[in-house]
C-alpha cells in the first residue's frame, strides 16, 4: 500500500521543517510520498522546502506564484499524487513517530473501507464525550455524521480514487466540511481508530482561521455559499434521518446571510423551494435591508470573537 501525504504551505518558515521531519523520521520501512504545495508564500518557506527536498526523494514539491488558497493547493497535490490513500497533514502539525505504521497496520487489518479516521491529540477531551469515539475503534456511518454523533477534526486517510471525484471548492479557502460530508456519503462507512497519529499546533491564529469570522462581506458571501451547498446536497438526507429542526435552522441561517450579501434572488429561491415560515428575515427582505443586516452580523461576529479571547 502506498500513501500520499498532502501538505499545503503558506508562510510557515517558522515550523515547516518540524512538519517535514515528522514524516521523514517515521519508524519502519514505509512506502510514502509527501506532497508539499507552497501557496505563494512571501517568506522563505519554499526555499526551505526546496533545500530539504534535494536530500529526500520522497518529497515532491510545487509552488504557486500567487496565493490561491489551501483548497487549490490540496487539489493540485491530490491530482498529482500516486498513492492508494491520501493523508492530509497541515504545515504546522506533525505526525507521531509511529503514525505511518499505525495507518498501514489498520488498513491491512481492516481493508474494506474507503475512509479511515484517526485521533489527533487536541481532540481527546471531545472523544471522551461521545460514546462511539470512546472506544478503541468503531465503525461510523453517514447517518452518524448527519446526526452529529461525531463531528469536527480527525486525521483523515482517504482512498485516492474516491477523493479525486470530490475536489475541494477553490472559490473560498475554508468550509472543506462540505466535501468531507460528500465523502462520508459516498463511502457509506468509515473506520475510526482511537490511536493518536497527529499532534496539532495550538493557538495559532492566521488568515485562514480569521475567515471563519464574519468580519467582512466576502466572509459572509463565502459562508452563504457553503451553507447553500449543504442544503442543496444534503437536505433530503437530513429529512430522512429525522433531523428536521437542524436543517430548518440551517435554512434560516442561509436566509439571513443571503440578505446580508444582498443576494435577494437566492433568498427568494430558497423561500420558494423549502417553504420557510415568516420571520424577521421576511421584513428584512421585503425592505431590502441587506446593508443593515450585514452590519448586524458583523457586529455580532466581533462580539463573539472578543468573548472567545476573554475565555
Amino acid at each position: 500500500m502506498r500513501l500520499s501525504i498532502v501538505t499545503p504551505v503558506y508562510n510557515r518558515e517558522d515550523c515547516i521543517i518540524r512538519c517535514l521531519e515528522s514524516v521523514t523520521n517515521q519508524k519502519g520501512n514505509t512506502e510514502i510520498e509527501h506532497w508539499i504545495v507552497d501557496d505563494g508564500s512571501t517568506d522563505n518557506s519554499y526555499s526551505i522546502i526546496k533545500e530539504y527536498a534535494n536530500n529526500h526523494v520522497h518529497l515532491k514539491t510545487h509552488h504557486f506564484d500567487n496565493n490561491k488558497g489551501v483548497n487549490a493547493a490540496r487539489n493540485y497535490a491530490i491530482a498529482h499524487s500516486t498513492g492508494d490513500f491520501v493523508l492530509f497533514l497541515d504545515s504546522d502539525d506533525i505526525l507521531t513517530e509511529s503514525a505511518i505504521l499505525t495507518i498501514t497496520k489498520t488498513i491491512q487489518e481492516n481493508p474494506n473501507f474507503l475512509h479511515y479516521l484517526f485521533a489527533v491529540d487536541v481532540r481527546e477531551t471531545y472523544y471522551q464525550t461521545k460514546e462511539l469515539l470512546k472506544k478503541a475503534s468503531c465503525i461510523l456511518t453517514y447517518e452518524n455524521w448527519i446526526k452529529k454523533d461525531a463531528e469536527g477534526d480527525f486525521a483523515h486517510v482517504i482512498d485516492r480514487n474516491m477523493l479525486v471525484q470530490y475536489p475541494f471548492c477553490e472559490e473560498f479557502r475554508i468550509y472543506e466540511e462540505t466535501v468531507i460530508l460528500k465523502l462520508y456519503k459516498h463511502g457509506k462507512r468509515q473506520l475510526f481508530s482511537h490511536q493518536i497519529i497527529m499532534e496539532k499546533e495550538r493557538g495559532r491564529k492566521d488568515a485562514v482561521t480569521k475567515e471563519y469570522f464574519l468580519f467582512h462581506r466576502k466572509n459572509i458571501h463565502a459562508k452563504s455559499i457553503a451553507i447553500y451547498e449543504i442544503i442543496s446536497s444534503f437536505y433530503d438526507d437530513y429529512i430522512k434521518y429525522g433531523e428536521i429542526e437542524k436543517v430548518k435552522k440551517t435554512i434560516i441561517k442561509y436566509l439571513y446571510l443571503a440578505i446580508a450579501d444582498e443576494n435577494y434572488g437566492g433568498y427568494d429561491n430558497m423561500i420558494l423551494s423549502k417553504k420557510v415560515g415568516l420571520g424577521l428575515h421576511t421584513i428584512l427582505r421585503k425592505l431590502r435591508l441587506g446593508k443593515l443586516t450585514r452590519y448586524g452580523i458583523i457586529l455580532l461576529s466581533n462580539i463573539k470573537n472578543r468573548n472567545k479571547k476573554l475565555e
